[in-house]
């Protein structure tokens, strides 16, 4: 099973994926598409499973790229002869075609992106970190600025995250969240715990991009919950960091 947005599915010569955990060769707490190197599986079955996913969008394997998502803002632009690995980034941007894009996900907020006009496409992955240092906002600067995108041309697809109500952090995270954006009591309460808060992450990053000009209809966001949803998704709060990370990708034919 997986799933899609509306808008982006409308598109002509568009491919895109939110994947669920399904349908991978993954075992015991990566099961079963697990898509990162970096939990803890089997080398072979994440290569096995990156291939999947592959053809799923119809690209060679080596084709399709990840980011190795640090919890920065930095984003890299791929082409048809990028070879090359991407440490210390967080959003990858093509205007390539048969090149696949994604980020990795188990409670972060995966986020798509589609230039209709110029037909260009990005994939950014937006926890807490990255979310603050506006990560979403420098994606579509990026577009702008390398290919001349406009905002009003963009479609965007905010993928699966951890809800608010289960998604509890401390003062130093609502610390930064009042700095980066304009009244941002919208975006949390406080927990039941003392000195301890409820964040919306998948709301904060909506606000952001239509701060950018994106107008809203053009920002649709799957609001499903990673940590409720066991039979679909990976949740590092859930199950601990050694466990699966999900796909959500996206490519130009």
């Amino acid at each position: 099973m997986h799933l899609q947005f509306n808008k982006l599915s409308m598109q002509q010569g568009l491919n895109h994926y939110v994947l669920t955990r399904s349908g991978g060769i993954s075992t015991g707490a990566y099961n079963s598409l697990n898509l990162s190197f970096n939990a803890g599986d089997n080398e072979a079955n994440v290569n096995t499973n990156r291939k999947i996913v592959a053809g799923l969008l119809d690209v060679e394997a080596e084709r399709l790229f990840f980011p190795e998502q640090c919890h920065t803002s930095n984003i890299r632009i791929v082409d048809k002869n990028f070879r090359e690995k991407l440490p210390e980034t967080d959003a990858i941007i093509t205007a390539g075609t048969n090149i696949g894009i994604g980020v990795l996900s188990a409670d972060c907020v995966p986020i798509l992106f589609f230039d209709t006009k110029r037909r260009v496409i990005a994939a950014a992955h937006a926890g807490w970190r990255g979310t603050v240092k506006r990560i979403t906002e420098k994606v579509v600067l990026a577009m702008r600025d390398n290919f001349g995108t406009d905002t009003s041309d963009i479609l965007v697809g905010i993928g699966p995250g951890i809800s608010q109500k289960n998604y509890e952090v401390d003062e130093s995270v609502i610390s930064q969240v009042r700095q980066c954006i304009t009244k941002p009591g919208r975006f949390y309460s406080s927990s039941p715990n003392k000195g301890r808060y409820l964040l919306n992450l998948q709301q904060l990053n909506h606000q952001i991009l239509a701060d950018t000009g994106i107008p809203e209809p053009n920002i649709e966001t799957i609001g499903k919950c990673t940590f409720d949803n066991r039979r679909l998704f990976f949740s590092a709060r859930r199950d601990g960091f050694y466990t699966g990370r999900f796909g959500t990708v996206i490519c130009m034919k």
